[in-house]
């Protein structure tokens, strides 16, 4: 029966598609884009390829695509059209358009989770929020953030003594991850869920399942459809991992809340303001991401800030700021491994920060001199930026400058993994070579990691801050030896890049 449903789905996607859009003006602007060649088949298109390559191998696959059509590729299949931009002359056009803010289908994969966040939502909500939001991530704010950073950092580092003292080889993405999972918990929530110390508590399993669901989901195309999706055995499983997911955010909401509401009943706050920014500021104590948009809706009233809208807030901001953090973090320590006389530069810059002291908490201070170091992890986020592809959804026209138009109502995929390692823009782009962001001579769209224009993340200084705490608290202690050169490693194109074989490293005390 299912096979049925999918094959009789995809007819008539065919027919549909052929008849109704082969004529159209948008297959007219849509035919002055190549289409590689040796990924469609007919009547299919790209959908075999995408089935059949394995997922460690499409980013090369991909990669070539730009090197032998060009800046701008169509990607057709029974399912819908879409345009792959692997240039930063075309995808600045699509960076600064003030308009062109919707993000692409990809994204639904993770709405039943997020719901309209910052990162889902679009248009005059979308601008709405993020004002609202922005004064959440000012430095003021942020400092405050600098106890947790270093709190969870230094019991990572204990926590890898273990493995420095056997001589190990490991992943060092593991540890890596449950300590940015137990910051931005702490930093989102302001509650502790010791994914250092306890590595099976539900929560911590429904956020990695959740992801590996999402991701299987998008490489299924008949899955793509509301109806056969609702029918499969994945969607039972993510409806009982949003259980968790959400119970979670709204127990830990309602406590906050509760706590909150005593409190302000015990001793009321000053005379409400109209400014939002101001809503930030009024306390001394640390707050909470959360605890800062219970503020706010103390102040605007529910109808401008419900608690779902809350939930939806805190799990986006729990969504992106772990799983991109974490990836960061793990590939700078894995090519400070692979290249011995770099990471030497970072440890006599340490040494100059904090001498032998390797447990003297991190300052906002100590931060700013860290020069060399945040070129070493821009550099990091060049060759392996932790989100590799982004999307957007047309609302209106782009004219590309050879004359070109990419046609509203399209979606289009931003190759982030590709624009970084444009020869164009970075001379010997494979190589390792931090010092080429002193010179800063590259275009502005060429290095894009935290993407750009309108919707860049909201959240980049909070996770600058937090990758050179994480990164120098481990340096001051040890000296990291990858174990698997960078041509070896496998890696994958998902939401968030991974290695298939991961990044396994050893550690030596200093």
């Amino acid at each position: 029966m299912f096979d049925q449903t999918w094959f009789y789905a995809l007819v008539a996607g065919v027919i549909f598609y052929f008849v109704f859009f082969y004529k159209s003006r948008t297959n007219r602007l849509l035919a002055k884009f190549p289409t590689p060649a040796e990924g469609h088949v007919p009547l299919l298109g790209i959908m075999p390829f995408f089935l059949r390559t394995p997922r460690n191998e499409l980013l090369g696959y991909m990669s070539s695509w730009g090197d032998f059509y060009g800046s701008v590729v169509r990607l057709w299949s029974p399912f819908g059209t879409a345009l792959m931009v692997s240039e930063a002359k075309a995808a600045e056009k699509l960076f600064n358009s003030q308009t062109n803010i919707t993000k692409g289908n990809d994204y639904d994969w993770v709405r039943p989770w997020l719901g309209d966040g910052l990162l889902m939502s679009t248009g005059e909500k979308w601008g709405h929020r993020r004002k609202m939001l922005t004064p959440a991530f000012h430095f003021k704010i942020l400092e405050d953030f600098m106890q947790v950073f270093n709190a969870e950092s230094q019991k990572m580092v204990k926590i890898l003594k273990k493995e420095c003292q056997s001589g190990n080889t490991f992943d060092i993405h593991h540890f890596v991850t449950r300590c940015a999972l137990d910051i931005i918990c702490e930093t989102a929530m302001g509650t502790s869920i010791n994914a250092q110390d306890v590595h099976d508590s539900d929560y911590i399993k429904a956020i990695n399942e959740f992801g590996r669901l999402a991701q299987d989901r998008s490489f299924r195309p008949w899955l793509h459809f509301e109806i056969l999706w609702k029918l499969s055995s994945l969607y039972k499983k993510q409806k009982a991992i949003l259980k968790t997911l959400h119970g979670f955010t709204n127990k830990v909401i309602a406590e906050r809340k509760a706590a909150f509401l005593s409190e302000k009943k015990a001793k009321p706050s000053e005379k409400s303001v109209d400014d939002s920014e101001n809503v930030y500021f009024k306390t001394k104590r640390r707050l909470a991401f959360l605890d800062l948009l219970l503020e706010v809706q103390a102040e605007k009233g529910e109808q401008e800030l419900s608690d779902v809208d809350i939930r939806e807030e805190t799990d986006t901001f729990m969504f992106e700021g772990h799983d991109t953090t974490s990836s960061n973090v793990s590939f700078t320590l894995y090519a400070l491994g692979c290249y011995p006389q770099i990471q030497a530069k970072v440890h006599d810059e340490l040494d100059s920060i904090f001498g032998d002291d390797k447990n003297r908490p991190v300052t906002s201070e100590d931060l700013t001199r860290m020069k060399y170091l945040e070129i070493v992890i821009k550099e990091s986020l060049r060759i392996y930026p932790s989100v590799p592809f982004i999307q957007r959804t047309l609302s209106t026209d782009i004219p590309l400058d050879d004359g070109r138009i990419m046609p509203k109502g399209l979606t289009v995929g931003i190759f982030i993994y590709k624009i970084h390692r444009d020869a164009m823009a970075f001379t010997d782009p494979e190589e390792f070579r931090p010092e080429r962001f002193l010179a800063g001579s590259h275009d502005a769209f060429a290095f894009v990691p935290f993407s750009a224009g309108p919707r860049n993340c909201i959240g980049q200084k909070f996770a600058m801050m937090e990758e050179k705490v994480m990164i120098s608290t481990i340096l001051r202690s040890y000296n990291v030896k990858a174990m698997t050169p960078p041509k070896e490693l496998k890696l994958l194109s998902e939401m968030i890049l991974r290695s298939e074989n991961g990044l396994p490293v050893q550690l030596t005390a200093r």
